[in-house]
C-alpha cells in the first residue's frame, strides 16, 4: 500500500507541474492528499515495529514533525522564490505560484 501511495504521489507531482487548467491542478491535488493519506497512516506502524525500543520516540517525533515543518518551509521559499524570480518568464502561471 505504501508503493501504491508513493506512485500515486509522484504521478500526481507530474500532474500539477505539467497541468495547463486550474481543474487539472485540482484533480493533481486531490491524487496528491490520496498518496500523501497513505504515508501518514502507514509509516507511524512501520517505524514502531522498525525501530529500537529506545529509537522510537525520536523517530515518531521526526516523522509527525516533517509534514507542519515542510508545509511552513513550503510557503516561506515559495513565495521568496516567486518574490525573487518572474514566474512568468519561468512558464509558470500566476496561479501555480
Amino acid at each position: 500500500l505504501m508503493s501504491a501511495g508513493l506512485f500515486a504521489w509522484v504521478l500526481s507531482c507530474v500532474m500539477a507541474a505539467t497541468s495547463p487548467t486550474y481543474h487539472g491542478l485540482l484533480v493533481a491535488r486531490v491524487v496528491s492528499g490520496i498518496g500523501e493519506a497513505s504515508f501518514q497512516c502507514l509509516a507511524p506502524p512501520f517505524i514502531d515495529d522498525a525501530a529500537s525500543t529506545t529509537q522510537k520516540g525520536k523517530w515518531l517525533a521526526i516523522f509527525f514533525m516533517a509534514a507542519p515543518v515542510g508545509q511552513a518551509l513550503g510557503y516561506a521559499l515559495g513565495g521568496t522564490l516567486c518574490a525573487a524570480l518572474d514566474s512568468n518568464r519561468l512558464g509558470f502561471a500566476s496561479w501555480r505560484a
